[in-house]
């Protein structure tokens, strides 16, 4: 039986691993990743590549390994041009660079090797710890971290009646290349946050293009609160029940908002 295993490889369930084996100290024996995809965080760099991301929203220090300034020393190790690897404010990375280090704790700390291919399908409470069931085999832990994410993405209302005849994508769906599109094929890219933002610069070049939003545009640095990430914020989330925990992730998010690069890139296009 297992200590702990996680449902999701993404960039949240590889850094929780990455935790409990090298800073708590657990066996990697003890821990294992379930993720359906053929690689850890395929479905996380599937996602953001369509997006044509060029840097992260996150600073520098938010990345998947332990110390803090573990990706400043990688960014130093392998030299480049830091006006091409950074964009102020604080020191956010470009996405190249954030892949490449991701790769890099993935490989010196083998974290690959506690995958287990497949997908959740049932999990049942036994008289000690939890069993996962997949379409293949069942899965005993002794604790389990859902690490999933948001596995579908929101289709509007109206969105999706049309879908079914209209080549109407959303940008985060599996099924979505961006690569496929027909060249000089005009393109409306509907939302007004940055995602929306990224893929509209990124298809501007061979596409008429067209920006629908249901507000101006409108500028954050983060998507929320900075605080969130440290104990400021974060001590009376860990004192409220699960609901609680919900409508205050609701309340402290900024939705529909651009980072200021993403925002001046798309008035000087």
């Amino acid at each position: 039986m297992l200590d702990w295993l996680i449902i999701g490889g993404g960039i949240q369930g590889v850094h929780l691993a990455h935790v409990l084996i090298h800073r708590h100290g657990l066996s990697p024996d003890a821990v294992r990743i379930l993720d359906p995809h053929e690689h850890l965080l395929a479905a996380w760099s599937r996602r953001t590549a369509n997006t044509g991301m060029r840097y992260l929203r996150s600073p520098r220090v938010h990345h998947i390994d332990l110390d803090p300034a573990s990706l400043e020393r990688f960014a130093r190790d392998q030299g480049g041009d830091p006006s091409e690897l950074w964009i102020a404010p604080y020191h956010r990375p470009s996405y190249a660079l954030f892949q490449s280090h991701c790769q890099h704790v993935i490989d010196t700390y083998q974290l690959d090797r506690l995958h287990i291919r497949g997908q959740a399908l049932a999990l049942h409470r036994m008289i000690s710890g939890w069993c996962v069931e997949t379409a293949s085999t069942r899965l005993r832990s002794q604790r389990v971290l859902l690490a999933t994410g948001r596995q579908q993405p929101w289709i509007p209302d109206w969105a999706e009646p049309l879908m079914q005849n209209a080549p109407i994508h959303h940008v985060l769906d599996s099924a979505f290349d961006r690569r496929h599109i027909a060249d000089g094929a005009a393109v409306i890219v509907v939302g007004g946050g940055i995602s929306a933002g990224q893929v509209a610069l990124k298809l501007m070049d061979d596409h008429p293009l067209t920006l629908v939003t249901r507000q101006p545009l409108r500028q954050h640095d983060f998507d929320t609160n900075p605080c969130w990430l440290g104990p400021k914020c974060l001590e009376a989330f860990g004192q409220a029940n699960y609901q609680r925990r919900r409508r205050m992730i609701g309340a402290a998010r900024q939705p529909g908002t651009l980072a200021a690069d993403v925002y001046a890139d798309i008035h000087t296009a």
